[in-house]
Formats: C-alpha cells, structure tokens, sequence
C-alpha cells in the first residue's frame, strides 16, 4: 500500500488561486498507523513567505493500493494528435497547391 498525506489549511484557497491552501505529500510509511504519524508529524505548520501564519486545519491520509503512470499513454495520443495535424496541414497545403497548378495551367 502507497500512503499519502492531504493537508489543507483554513478557507478555499488565496485570492483567485483555487487549491493554494492545500498540499499533497507521498509518505513513506508502509502501514496506516505509520502513514496517520508521519501525516501529522509532517504537517506544514510555520510562516509563508507573505508572512502569514499557516496553520493546518485538516490532514487526511489516503491509502493507494495501485498507481498507473498515464504519461507513455498521454505521450503517444499526443504524438498521435501531432501526426493527424502535420498528415491535415499536408492535405491543405497540397490542395492549395493543385489548385495554383489549375489556375497557372501547369
């Protein structure tokens, strides 16, 4: 089991920033009594850089029986996506091109 820790402080967010208040660590624990310390032993609680205080106000622990990493399936769509535009763009500019060949008689 993978744990990770959910610390969120007081409010929604800052100003316009949805989810500043807010901090997701991977723990290193490897059972949920050792994940439920770390969590709070690790609690950001201090000063910000505006120098406001930050205080956590709720710390969850989430325990992860799997993780998936989407990034090789996320790379090959976009380079999938990338070959569609460049195979289009081709078409377009070829077309274009027979249509110039028409209009000049060449």
């Amino acid at each position: 089991m993978i744990y990770y820790a959910l610390y969120t402080g007081d409010g929604e967010g800052c100003e316009d920033t949805i989810g500043c208040n807010m901090t997701f660590d991977r723990l290193k624990a490897t059972t949920l009594e050792e994940a439920k310390i770390e969590a709070i032993n690790n609690a950001p609680n201090g000063v910000a850089e505006s120098c406001d205080v930050v205080y956590t106000d709720k710390i969850m622990v989430l325990a992860v029986a799997e993780q998936h990493d989407l990034a090789p399936q996320i790379a090959a769509e976009r380079a999938a996506d990338r070959e569609r535009c460049v195979a289009a763009e081709r078409a377009t500019k070829l077309a274009q091109f027979e249509k110039l060949k028409r209009e000049l008689g060449q």
